[in-house]
């Protein structure tokens, strides 16, 4: 991280306002977080959920800039799938996947055919196995955090109680905050 490099920057504040997002690109950057020199505050101005909660849960400090609008959680993993078949038979469409040999196995999430019990089995187990590493990063990150594991928002006082963040405040205490955790000059 460059901000590490840079002896003009004592530490850093992400503003996080976040329904959260993909997984993909979520494990890195947590832990460029994580490995950062230089303090990090992680300010949530409204809500940081799902990814947006496990970015923050690495910050050396998480301040909600509200205890009863601001709200982080969203602990869990899931997948959408739509299936348009009946939709696209209705409308006259008979939709045909043609794969190639040995290709058995490409495309199988896809709007356009029903799931098989396989394929859904699964996609489960990738979603479980990327929930456990989501719930592992968050405890080490979070190692006094509560039972919060069940993909359920938490407005800042809840959240406070159970660990999920240490403080209230706006930017300006925030950037305060992270001037009082880097180290002095």
């Amino acid at each position: 991280m460059e901000a590490n490099q840079d002896p003009a920057i004592a530490g850093i504040v992400l503003e996080l306002n976040t329904p959260g997002g993909q997984v993909d690109g979520t494990e890195m950057l947590g832990e460029v977080i994580r490995q950062s020199e230089k303090p990090i505050v992680a300010f949530v101005t409204g809500m940081a959920a799902s990814a947006g909660y496990w970015i923050a849960s690495q910050a050396d400090y998480i301040m909600l800039e509200s205890e009863t609008t601001a709200e982080v959680g969203s602990i869990g993993v899931l997948a959408t799938h739509y299936d348009y078949t009946g939709f696209l038979e209705k409308e006259g469409y008979k939709i045909t996947i043609i794969r190639a040999d040995g290709s058995e196995d490409k495309a199988l999430f896809n709007s356009v055919e029903p799931l098989s019990e396989a394929v859904l089995a699964e996609t489960k187990e990738i979603l479980n196995t990327i929930r456990d590493t989501f719930i592992d990063i968050v405890k080490a990150g979070r190692p006094g955090i509560g039972e919060v594991f069940t993909g359920k928002m938490y407005v800042g006082r809840d959240a406070l109680k159970l660990g999920m963040c240490d403080g209230f405040g706006y930017l300006g205490d925030a950037v305060a905050k992270v001037l009082e955790l880097a180290p002095a000059a």
